[in-house]
């Protein structure tokens, strides 16, 4: 299993994933071994470098992709984090067009789809609608979408949207905190939770 603590201690409070977020990643990934896992929205690359450490253990790459880096990206810039954590797998991808951009080139070129997406980009609706569905898309029957901030009150259109996204999707999907999963097709053996906590109890111990 990939070092957790190792990289907590490197990245020493950058945000925004906190430990805690990143074990419910590694819990998910020892079921579907991801491969090909995407992030949009780097900033300084805490998430990056906890997504590369865990595919790490299924010999699987990320790739992290935001618009140019702004000041703000800086100190640490998520090249300088990984670098410290000694991992080779991530690409860091800045372009004008953002994950927009990236997806289009993605699917042009009919590349294989991605077992993993991790959306903390845009937070406006016409950013999250566009980033949600281009995921969606791109996702192998099976992957997973990890949305951030669905519960921040600062973006409520994140979490009205992956509401509304996965009831009209029929897609399991739950929240766990501050983040909501959802899942490329429904298990045929799946009993809805009763509430958000005995969702999360199930994914832990499932």
């Amino acid at each position: 299993m990939a070092d957790l603590a190792r990289i907590e201690s490197i990245i020493d409070g950058v945000l925004w994933m906190p430990l805690r977020q990143a074990r419910i990643l590694e819990r998910l990934a020892v079921h579907l071994k991801p491969k090909r896992v995407l992030e949009i929205g780097t900033l300084h690359g805490a998430g990056s470098c906890y997504l590369g450490a865990i595919v790490s253990d299924y010999g699987g790459h990320v790739w992290t992709v935001d618009l140019p880096m702004a000041d703000h990206q800086r100190n640490p810039c998520a090249e300088e984090l990984l670098a410290k954590c000694e991992l080779t797998n991530v690409s860091v991808i800045r372009r004008a067009d953002g994950a927009e951009g990236w997806f289009l080139d993605f699917f042009r070129a009919k590349e294989p789809p991605l077992d993993l997406v991790y959306l903390d980009g845009g937070h406006d609706w016409k950013s999250v609608a566009a980033q949600l569905v281009m995921a969606w898309s791109a996702l192998r029957s099976g992957g997973w979408l990890v949305m951030d901030d669905v519960q921040n009150q600062k973006y409520p259109d994140v979490g009205t949207l992956f509401d509304v996204s996965g009831t009209a999707l029929s897609a399991l999907h739950y929240r766990i905190g501050n983040w909501g999963l959802m899942m490329k097709s429904r298990p045929r053996d799946y009993v809805p939770a009763t509430s958000s906590a005995s969702n999360e109890e199930t994914f832990r111990n499932g």
